[in-house]
């Protein structure tokens, strides 16, 4: 049984494209896989660039180059693993790592709800030296769980754990899951707007359920 705290703030965050730019992993993941694949015939920069060029295109970037370069070692299984698996080379940018300073300052709780594969969401938090402004078991990967959102319990589990009548908050991007079940148990729901960088665009035309309560264009806002 989880321990119930006193009236606590919570703050949960998304990750992807919230807390850092998704683009930013993509970007880590080809210089990594261009690395691996580089040889005398074709250099590590030439393989990048066809890299992002094809996908900024809306094109296969795995397959382009296998096909291109006649890659016999590496397929595209290999290089989607890679993707996945590698440890990124990402960072909080500053106004973000100022916020989470603030809020830790404050004495607020952080945490965090993510879809996603665990190795792969797990790589991009120790990158990012999240474990610094919160606690292990208020960082919730749902692939672990298998549930995902908009599951409840992705959101129960901090209500369970802090207590029903606390300040909770959830701060994310994505219209279509990450606000209507916050909205329904009534917490302050914040979405980050798209900067244009973002991998998944938003859409504000939707149902008013599935609509934060407020919309920020860079994070430091919501403090």
């Amino acid at each position: 049984m989880m321990m119930r705290y006193m009236f606590k703030k919570v703050v949960v965050f998304d990750l992807d494209d919230t807390l850092y730019k998704e683009i930013d992993f993509l970007k880590s993941a080809f210089r990594h896989i261009a690395f691996l694949v580089s040889n005398v015939n074709v250099s590590e920069k030439e393989v990048y660039q066809m890299l992002i060029d094809t996908y900024y295109q809306g094109g296969n970037a795995f397959e382009t180059v296998i096909r291109q370069y006649g890659f016999r070692l590496f397929d595209f299984e290999w290089m989607l693993s890679v993707y996945r698996n590698h440890k990124p080379c990402i960072k909080m940018d500053f106004d973000t790592k100022r916020t989470l300073d603030e809020l830790k300052s404050a004495g607020v709780i952080m945490g965090i709800i993510s879809d996603g594969r665990l190795l792969q969401q797990q790589n991009k938090i120790d990158s990012l030296g999240l474990s610094e402004y919160m606690d292990a078991c208020d960082i919730i990967i749902n692939s672990e769980v298998n549930r995902f959102k908009p599951d409840e319990r992705c959101y129960r589990y901090f209500m369970d754990r802090y207590g029903e009548d606390s300040d909770y908050c959830y701060v994310g991007d994505n219209i279509s899951k990450d606000f209507i079940t916050p909205n329904t148990l009534g917490w302050s729901t914040i979405c980050l707007l798209d900067d244009g960088r973002n991998i998944h665009k938003q859409n504000f035309n939707n149902q008013s359920k599935f609509l934060p309560k407020k919309k920020i264009k860079k994070i430091s806002e919501m403090l």
